[in-house]
C-alpha cells in the first residue's frame, strides 16, 4: 500500500471477502494499480514518480464478496467459493493465452473473462457478489 507507484504489471483479478479485515486495503490496492496517477503518495514521499517504472495503468478485475471472510475459497461447498474459484479459473485460462497485453476491458467481458461488471475505468472493473452467489 505505501509504494510510490503499483503499474506496469500483469492483468490481476483480485477477490476479497467483504468481511475480510484487509477488505479496504485490497480496494485501494486495484485502484492504486488501475490509475497509478491518480493515487500517488504525497509529493513529500515520493522520490520521483515520472522517474517510476511502474505507473503505467493495469488491468484491474476486483470481485468483492458478500459476508465471506478471509480464505473462503477453501469452503468449497458454498456457492461464492465455486464462484470464485471458476471466475479465476477463466482469468488465468485467458491471461496466459494473451500474447499482446494490450486486449482492452471491452474485449475480456466480450470473450467472457468478465461476465458481469460495472466499468469503473477503462482498465478497471468492480463486481459485487452476493452471499447466495448472486451477481450485484
Amino acid at each position: 500500500m505505501l509504494a510510490e507507484s503499483l503499474g506496469n504489471l500483469l492483468s490481476i483479478r483480485c477477490q476479497v471477502g467483504g468481511d475480510k479485515r484487509a477488505r479496504d486495503k485490497a480496494i485501494l490496492i486495484c485502484y492504486k494499480t488501475a490509475s497509478p496517477h491518480e493515487y500517488q503518495l504525497t509529493s513529500y514521499t515520493t522520490k520521483n514518480f515520472e522517474m517510476l517504472p511502474f505507473k503505467k495503468p493495469i488491468k484491474v478485475i476486483l470481485e468483492v464478496y458478500d459476508d465471506m471472510p478471509h480464505a473462503w475459497h477453501v469452503f468449497t461447498f458454498l456457492k461464492p467459493s465455486q464462484i470464485a474459484v471458476e471466475h479465476y479459473c477463466n482469468f488465468i485460462k485467458r491471461v496466459i493465452s494473451i500474447e499482446d497485453n494490450n486486449t482492452s476491458m471491452i474485449n475480456l467481458i466480450k470473450e467472457e473473462v468478465v461476465s458481469y461488471s460495472i466499468s469503473v475505468s477503462p482498465s478497471f472493473i468492480a463486481i459485487k457478489i452476493g452471499s447466495s452467489g448472486t451477481i450485484k
